[in-house]
This record gives C-alpha cells, sequence and structure tokens, in this order.
C-alpha cells in the first residue's frame, strides 16, 4: 500500500466517526435540554401544589397539562437515553 493509499484510509476511517461523534455530542445536548425543561415543569407542578396546599385553586385542565408534559418529557428522555438510538439514524 502506497502512502497515498493510507492517508486515504485514514481519512476514510476518519469520516466514518465523524457521524457517531456528532450523534454523540447532539444526544448529549438534546439530554441537556430535556433535563433542563424537566426541572422547570417540576418546578412548577411544586408551585401549583404550593397554592392547593395554601387552599388556593388550579383549574384542573393546568394541573392535566403539567402532568402530560412531565410524561412526555420523561417518554422523549427515556427515548433519548437507549443505546440503540444511533439506529434510528444510522440504520444498523
Amino acid at each position: 500500500m502506497t502512502s497515498r493509499n493510507t492517508r486515504s484510509d485514514m481519512n476514510c476511517r476518519r469520516n466514518n466517526g465523524e457521524p457517531l461523534k456528532r450523534f454523540t455530542e447532539a444526544k448529549i445536548r438534546i439530554g441537556d435540554i430535556y433535563n433542563e425543561l424537566e426541572t422547570y415543569v417540576t418546578d412548577l407542578s411544586l408551585f401549583y401544589s404550593e397554592i392547593l396546599n395554601d387552599n388556593g385553586s388550579i383549574p384542573d385542565q393546568q394541573m392535566q397539562e403539567v402532568t402530560r408534559f412531565k410524561e412526555s418529557i420523561k417518554t422523549i428522555r427515556d427515548m433519548f437515553m437507549r443505546d440503540t438510538m444511533k439506529v434510528v439514524f444510522f440504520g444498523r
């Protein structure tokens, strides 16, 4: 193998690893976003609970919405935490 072929082979391997690296970075960033969203929704839920404990009232629709948000965020986060997620993007 010539040095030219060796370089070409190295570049090919490097480029093949690039999508996986970008996927990993994107997965981490998306996970961070959903962690932050979960924090906000949890804070809102606690705030509503405090209002209810102080004999205040929160419309049922708002309470149900917070519950749906929490469930949706958990579902999405669980999906992104799977190791097999790359299959969706790379078809392996």
